[in-house]
């Protein structure tokens, strides 16, 4: 996490791999990426975008998910 602009805005990133070592062809990666806007009395509003990607995904799903988030919250 990292406040740009005098904590007008935070930039955040964070990530998590996961690697089976009983079957090292199987791997997976999840990040999320974004800007976090504090706005006022603890409320914040969050743009986001999250990643997911699987070497070898279940039948019928595609290799890479891709979620784009815009939220409304509260921090203390």
């Amino acid at each position: 996490d990292q406040y740009l602009f005098d904590r007008f805005v935070q930039l955040f990133h964070s990530q998590l791999g996961i690697w089976n070592l009983e079957d090292t062809s199987r791997a997976s990666l999840q990040a999320a990426t974004g800007l976090r806007f504090p706005i006022r009395w603890g409320f914040v509003a969050t743009l986001r975008f999250d990643i997911r990607h699987e070497i070898r995904p279940a039948v019928g799903r595609t290799n890479t998910d891709k979620t784009y988030r815009i939220s409304l919250g509260y921090e203390w």
